[in-house]
Parts: C-alpha cells; structure tokens; sequence
C-alpha cells in the first residue's frame, strides 16, 4: 500500500484497484449507459436521455483525465475521483430526482450503476505519482 503524501486524503491513495484498471473500464462503462436505455427497454424518456448524456460524459471525463490514454490531459487524476464519486451519487437518487422511479428497470440500473462507480472509485487508488498517470500534478515534487 502506497503511504499517503502530506497533505493529501489516504483514501485516494490507498485502494487495490491501481489506476490503470479504472482507466481501463471507462470506455466499457460508457458503452453500457450508451446501450443500456436500448437493450433493457427503459420506459421513461428522461431515463433513456440520461443515460445516454451519463454515456457521453464519462467518454468526455475519460478523454481529459491526466492518464496516459486520454488525449487532452486536463483534469487531474484526484479531480477525477471527486467526480466519479459525485456522478455516483447523483446516479443512486437520480430516479427520484428525475421522476422514474416507476420505471423499475432504469431505477435499477441507474442505483445499481451509482453504487458500483463510488465502490469501484473509492477501491481506486488515485494517486498523481502513479506512473500511469501524466500532467503537472504528476511531474511535481513531493
């Protein structure tokens, strides 16, 4: 376990899961909120129109993380995590919020997939001296 840096949470930097496998099951989470309105048949329309916009951004969040395969490199990889763990929690209530909860097979996948990506994110270790992680923050001095 990698010890925390001054100053920054233990928890970002303390998980099993390494960056390179959060990374890696990005794209593959966007193409289920992509297809996921389709292939389950989601009732409600704002269901379908906010999974597919869940889709889109988690492609957006992928392609400007400071990680090695994103190509614009923007957000840092802790800034990464505090989103992860916030769109987790808007997708848990997110059927409440948006009002189909009635459509049992969207609420359910939306809680589902909300408490899946804080797990996931909070078992991630976040760590910007990960050497799969690349930007300023990861070229600063400790």
């Amino acid at each position: 376990m990698t010890p925390p840096i001054q100053g920054h949470a233990p928890s970002m930097r303390s998980g099993p899961l390494p960056l390179s496998f959060h990374a890696a099951v990005e794209l593959p989470v966007a193409l289920v909120f992509l297809v996921a309105p389709f292939v389950l048949d989601f009732d409600d329309d704002t269901a379908k129109t906010l999974s597919i916009v869940v889709g889109v951004a988690v492609v957006a969040l992928f392609a400007t993380t400071a990680w090695r395969p994103a190509p614009l490199k923007l957000v840092p990889v802790v800034g990464h995590a505090v989103v992860d763990f916030l769109v987790g929690a808007v997708l848990i209530v997110a059927p409440f919020l948006f009002g189909f909860d009635e459509d049992s097979t969207a609420t359910v996948f939306f809680i589902v997939m909300g408490a899946t990506l804080v797990l996931v994110t909070a078992a991630t270790r976040f760590d910007p001296s990960d050497p799969f992680a690349v930007g300023p923050e990861a070229r600063s001095p400790r």
